[in-house]
């Protein structure tokens, strides 16, 4: 494989730019409000840069939401060494809660943009496509971790893993729209019983 060239990184280096502050602007104005003048005016940019990039605002959120799903990727390889080494259930889960809460606290308005985001663009089928699959790859992260535990007995066998984790999921959007609304933070502590008890009901 070829190693880039200048223009190459540049041009990803642009890109990333452009991502990361938007992902601010988004946060801070929510997605109907912000505007490419905003994102680019963050970044350091012109427009041009941006058109070099993305095609509309739509496109551009669709993107900001594929990169944070990358920079998510590598949370579970936290929760393996927890469930391997024979640690109790409540601790794995405790331990499991402290990585989330913690990446979830730093932004907790972005599920408004989120929310705004899918208002205006859910009559595109090209984007809720996109949202949909985006959604499915959360929902099997989570399964995923779900499963592990019940393979390895830290929860009954009977369970539905899928199950447990769209509840969870949305536990955990409901907690952060309650914050935005009442300013009553998600926490470890109420983290870790929201998902222990979604793995103890029926």
């Amino acid at each position: 494989m070829s190693e880039k060239n200048k223009f190459q990184l540049k041009r990803e280096a642009t890109y990333t730019k452009l991502i990361q502050a938007g992902f601010e602007v988004l946060c801070e104005k929510g997605y109907s409000g912000a505007s490419i003048d905003d994102i680019v005016k963050q970044a350091g940019f012109t427009k041009g840069a941006f058109y070099v990039h993305f095609e509309t605002k739509e496109q551009f959120m669709l993107d900001v939401l594929s990169y944070r799903k990358e920079k998510r990727a590598n949370l579970h390889a936290h929760f393996i060494p927890l469930i391997e080494t024979g640690t109790s259930l409540e601790k794995i889960i405790q331990k499991s809660m402290e990585i989330i809460v913690g990446q979830l606290k730093t932004t907790p308005e972005w599920i408004l943009v989120y929310v705004d985001f899918y208002m205006q663009a859910k009559r595109n089928s090209n984007s809720m496509l996109v949202y949909q699959t985006l959604y499915d790859e959360w929902i099997g992260e989570i399964q995923h971790f779900i499963d592990l535990l019940r393979v390895h007995k830290f929860v009954p066998q009977e369970i539905n893993p899928l199950e447990k984790a769209k509840m969870f999921y949305a536990y955990l959007d409901g907690c952060l729209l309650h914050y935005n609304l009442y300013k009553e933070m998600l926490n470890v502590p109420m983290a870790t019983k929201g998902l222990l008890a979604i793995l103890s009901s029926k």
